[in-house]
């Protein structure tokens, strides 16, 4: 029995470091870190920036062109300095159409020699509307006569926007030039009414004639 007995200890003994072995088991920590890099890379893929836009010129004209339009969308106006302007259109890849500083100043100078002509003549064309959308207030009101003062035409039409577009110093000689023009209107209003009643009462002594001899 004692035989036995070591038998099978030994053969326990044997058996016992084949059963302490265990299966690998996968790292978490790995596999998080895995994913994570995969993740990032699809992340910084996604991100890409497009490539900034180009324009090609064949011209040097088309360039400067360019580089004015680009100016003008950007509502540079003709007070504007050169630092300003810089730091509106720099992101603007039209910015790099003139290749040095030079070129670059120069053509905005010229832009803003162009630019000024144009809002003078839209200055001078917003004013002729202006001067002739009140001279038409004057005229069409039925609450001034050429009879009236300056001031009374002002207090009864300072509330008409028509009447602010104007300078100042511009509305009182506006308005001595309508009075004049509204006189004449009266006057032949008048002329005309007076013909008409003379021939109103032609009219009616006639008929009355006509009666008198039936």
């Amino acid at each position: 029995a004692s035989g036995g007995e070591k038998v099978g200890a030994e053969a326990a003994a044997d058996a016992s470091p084949a059963s302490a072995v265990a299966s690998p088991k996968p790292d978490a920590g790995a596999g998080a870190g895995a994913g994570a890099s995969a993740g990032a890379g699809a992340g910084a893929a996604a991100a890409k920036p497009e490539p900034t836009k180009t324009f090609q010129y064949s011209t040097k004209a088309e360039a400067k062109d360019a580089f004015k339009e680009m100016l003008s969308e950007a509502n540079v106006g003709s007070e504007s300095s050169w630092e300003q302007a810089a730091r509106t259109v720099a992101g603007d890849p039209r910015f790099s159409a003139l290749k040095s500083l030079g070129e670059k100043k120069s053509c905005f100078n010229e832009y803003l020699q162009q630019r000024k002509k144009a809002e003078q003549e839209e200055g001078r064309r917003r004013l002729k509307a202006a001067r002739e959308d009140f001279v038409a207030m004057l005229m069409d009101s039925d609450r001034v006569t050429s009879r009236d003062s300056y001031r009374r035409a002002r207090e009864l039409l300072q509330d008409d926007a028509r009447w602010d577009a104007v300078p100042e110093r511009e509305r009182e000689e506006l308005f001595r030039d309508a009075a004049k023009e509204m006189g004449k209107a009266e006057r032949e209003a008048a002329r005309k009414g007076r013909e008409q009643r003379a021939a109103a009462l032609r009219a009616l002594l006639e008929q009355q004639q006509l009666c008198a001899g039936d």
